[in-house]
């Protein structure tokens, strides 16, 4: 999409919009709530199926405030969904343990799946179809003609994932909070890449479409 101006998101406002919502206390005590229940599995599908939101409503520029903890029926079908993704992107690399480094290979392979990981998830939270998290084409060229924005993710990803285990150093407890923080921080990245995304591949259609009529 070399065509296409290039646009980078506001990756620094991923560590502080929530604290624009007023209520943000409250929603994160509920928020580490279901990090604390997803250690026995319940919280799990809610916990995704909230960060699903969270991705959705970053891509319409709706971040703030952060969404209800309501209709949890809502929160569990697309929560089920974003497992079933997650799944599909990261189990394929526990096959490399068999192999010689296998342990090396599965890192690799998982750090590769972290990168790709926003355009599928994008592509659900957005459009609602699972089916659309699995369109192998379409994903290729997103994640080709964005490299640099996924790579951005990557790092910020990485960065998060420090923050989160940080909140064990606070007696345990403190990982539930930094851990939902975590959580809220990429799936504002992931909405806003896969905004971009969308962006840039509309107008490159645009162009297309234009010099061929011409």
């Amino acid at each position: 999409m070399e065509n296409v101006e290039r646009k980078m998101p506001d990756f620094a406002r991923a560590f502080t919009y929530m604290f624009e919502d007023k209520d943000w206390l409250p929603k994160f005590l509920v928020g580490a709530a279901f990090v604390l229940l997803s250690a026995v599995a319940i919280g799990l599908p809610f916990l995704l199926g909230y960060c699903i939101v969270a991705i959705q409503r970053s891509y319409e520029g709706r971040e703030v405030p952060l969404a209800e903890w309501d209709d949890f029926g809502s929160l569990l079908s697309k929560g089920v969904a974003g497992f079933v993704i997650l799944v599909a992107l990261f189990v394929p690399g526990l096959l490399f343990i068999i192999l010689p480094s296998g342990l090396l290979l599965t890192l690799c392979y998982w750090v590769l799946a972290m990168f790709v990981a926003p355009i599928p998830l994008g592509r659900y939270a957005v459009t609602g179809d699972l089916n659309a998290a699995f369109d192998l084409a379409e994903i290729v060229s997103l994640v080709k003609d964005n490299v640099a924005n996924l790579a951005a993710v990557l790092i910020i990803w990485i960065v998060f994932s420090f923050i989160a285990i940080m909140g064990v150093l606070a007696l345990g407890i403190g990982f539930l909070f930094t851990a939902f923080y975590a959580n809220l921080g990429l799936c504002f990245l992931v909405g806003k890449v896969y905004r971009e995304a969308m962006r840039a591949s509309e107008a490159q259609a645009g162009e297309n479409q234009a010099s061929t009529s011409g």
